[in-house]
């Protein structure tokens, strides 16, 4: 969560994960400079992301010393990344 400044409601991209098959999970920087850049976020999704924090914090007391502490926004319960095509799918599907 250390990529969301919430007092100044920027959401900031620094990094892509991907999965190539036969390659797996790899993570690059963007390919341009403008990649790499701060998004203003909206009120209602900075308090839906606020909620999400204090889930993972919840969760991180719940799993103590087998929590993966992590700088992606979007974890499992136990800290570790999602798969990149597990939250493009999640999404497509919402």
């Amino acid at each position: 969560m250390d990529k969301i400044d919430f007092d100044n409601r920027k959401l900031v991209i620094n990094i892509q994960r991907q999965y190539v098959s036969g390659y797996g999970v790899f993570e690059k920087s963007p390919k341009t400079e403008n990649g790499n850049r701060p998004v203003t976020i909206s009120k209602s999704v900075l308090e839906k992301l606020k909620e999400y924090k204090a889930y993972c914090d919840n969760n991180k007391i719940e799993f103590g010393t087998a929590y993966t502490d992590s700088p992606y926004v979007f974890v499992h319960s136990d800290g570790k990344p999602l798969h990149p095509l597990g939250l493009i799918n999640g999404l497509r599907s919402f």
